[in-house]
């Protein structure tokens, strides 16, 4: 069936990740996954998150409830309030994972054992689990470490890792601005967890995977283990200058600093030209970028005395296309950069309270030609999705219901009736279905009580629900259509208009749970019949 409606569907779509990570690494790690389709769970405890308490917060946050820094990492997520101590709650988290293709944490070494979720007891409960690991000094299943019952945290696995003493000068070392040390560590572990999921869905086996911070961050500084290794030379802190490149740093100009690039010999030319600089073509330690790394402290000052009399702009007209070059922006002067608008590379989060304007975040990116960016979900209260909790079990007389089922997930909105109890006919629409679990036919929604009569809806026992791409029609028209489809008029003019699908699925209530003015319903599949 063609995907008519052009329904997004991300390129992880059908893959569920327990998350049960905090702060930077491990969450940067999910929202990778979460950003291209992936199902995220996060699992917290009563107090949440710490990134929920970290702050920045706006100023229409009287309350404090939405930090930037959980904003930003937890878009397109879930979240369940689970006390994983307590064995009753430990059970539901079980039969989650027995469910779910990933798990992610970054406990401390020894901390899953206590809890009881290991990945020895894990795997047990699902043999095709991937069970992902970030710390700081890696996980003992896998090289143990002397420090690895250390704490860690970014700055740590920088000034370990060597990417410190390889950053600022020689008299002032300098941690790199952003958490690298988590990101990179987090980004890492992504690529992992995919490339051990496709090994699970070869083998019907999944495996530990496991990043240490420290090892992530001598993965980035290579070039210094290289030039130990080939020249017995230990690398120092270069400031804004590549050690035995030039000119190629970062160098300043009229109204702040540009960064240069030049290695090929080509652009050296170029630059000499627009510099009307030829006359150092001729001279021999210029000509190769070997001679010229021989020579760097010449170039840099001819270099520099030459940039300082323009300005950002004046050389983004000089040299921009040309050679190696770009302005040193802040971030003010990133969100007015037309690249980062045609790159859609900051987005828009929406806001749990409607009434507010959403926030902005950088986005991903990855981008495919296929699979295209998915809208934005907001990022959840504490323990908002608790309700999916009685709905994870496999009901195995309505399997072989799936593959049909899965169709109606391509359409972009969905007419649900029933009948009350005096078999009065009732429909409404809802345009977005939260979640689908995998071989138990669940559907779960979200109603908003200021669109419908929510009392009247809870006490319903069955329903009936279609997909379709609603459109304004004229309803003369399309008499014949309404007859033989038994469908009804919705609003002025409009009608749920079926589209290659001729189906209606039969669903029976399972469970509602009402969260301040939303009503939460949960269903099974029972059957389908055809038009």
């Amino acid at each position: 069936m063609k995907n008519i409606l052009n329904k997004q569907i991300g390129i992880l779509d059908g893959i569920r990740v327990i998350d049960l990570t905090r702060m930077l690494s491990g969450p940067y790690c999910t929202m990778v996954l979460a950003d291209h389709g992936a199902e995220v769970i996060k699992i917290e405890d009563d107090n949440g998150d710490t990134s929920r308490r970290a702050g920045p917060y706006r100023i229409d946050d009287k309350e404090k409830k939405w930090a930037g820094y959980f904003v930003s990492l937890n878009r397109n997520k879930k979240s369940i309030q689970l006390n994983l101590k307590k064995n009753e709650e430990r059970e539901k988290f079980y039969d989650l994972i027995k469910k779910s293709h990933v798990l992610v944490e970054n406990f401390r070494p020894g901390v899953a054992e206590k809890l009881g979720i290991s990945y020895e007891i894990l795997s047990k409960l699902n043999p095709k689990l991937v069970y992902g690991s970030i710390r700081g000094f890696g996980d003992p299943r896998l090289g143990e470490s002397p420090y690895k019952n250390w704490p860690s945290y970014d700055v740590v696995a920088q000034a370990m890792g060597g990417i410190v003493s390889m950053t600022g000068t020689r008299k002032k070392p300098l941690k790199v601005g952003p958490g690298i040390g988590d990101i990179f560590a987090g980004s890492l572990l992504a690529f992992g967890l995919i490339s051990a999921l496709r090994y699970s869905e070869k083998t019907g086996k999944g495996q530990f995977v496991d990043v240490a911070m420290y090892d992530a961050m001598v993965s980035l500084c290579e070039r210094g283990i290289y030039q130990y290794t080939f020249d017995s030379l230990i690398p120092q802190p270069s400031g804004n200058r590549h050690p035995f490149l030039s000119p190629f740093g970062i160098y300043k100009v009229k109204d702040g600093h540009i960064a240069l690039g030049i290695v090929e010999d080509n652009f050296w030319k170029t630059f000499l030209n627009i510099m009307k600089k030829t006359k150092f073509l001729e001279k021999k330690k210029f000509s190769t970028v070997y001679n010229r790394s021989k020579n760097t402290k010449k170039i840099n000052k001819i270099v520099s005395k030459w940039l300082k009399d323009y300005t950002k702009n004046d050389l983004k007209n000089m040299l921009g296309g040309l050679i190696p070059f770009g302005p040193v922006n802040n971030i003010k002067e990133i969100f007015h950069d037309e690249h980062i608008k045609k790159r859609e590379m900051i987005f828009e989060v929406p806001h749990n309270d409607k009434t507010k304007k959403p926030w902005l975040v950088s986005a991903s990116p990855v981008k495919f030609s296929i699979s295209k960016r998915l809208d934005v979900k907001t990022a959840p209260k504490l323990g908002e999705h608790n309700f999916l909790l009685n709905n994870i079990n496999i009901c195995s007389d309505t399997q072989k219901l799936s593959s049909e089922f899965n169709e109606i997930f391509l359409f972009e909105n969905f007419l649900i009736s029933f009948l009350d109890n005096k078999n009065f006919f009732h429909f409404f629409i809802i345009d977005d279905v939260q979640s689908f679990f995998d071989g138990s036919n669940m559907l779960t929604s979200k109603i908003e009580s200021s669109k419908f009569d929510i009392t009247l809806i809870k006490k319903v026992k069955r329903f009936n629900l279609n997909a379709f791409d609603k459109k304004k029609i004229n309803k003369k028209d399309n008499l014949e259509f309404l007859k033989n489809k038994k469908n009804l008029i919705f609003e002025e003019d409009m009608i749920p208009k079926f589209i290659n699908f001729e189906k209606n699925f039969s669903f029976e209530i399972k469970q509602f749970v009402e969260i301040k003015n939303s009503l939460y319903l949960t269903a099974q599949l029972k059957g389908i019949n055809i038009f």
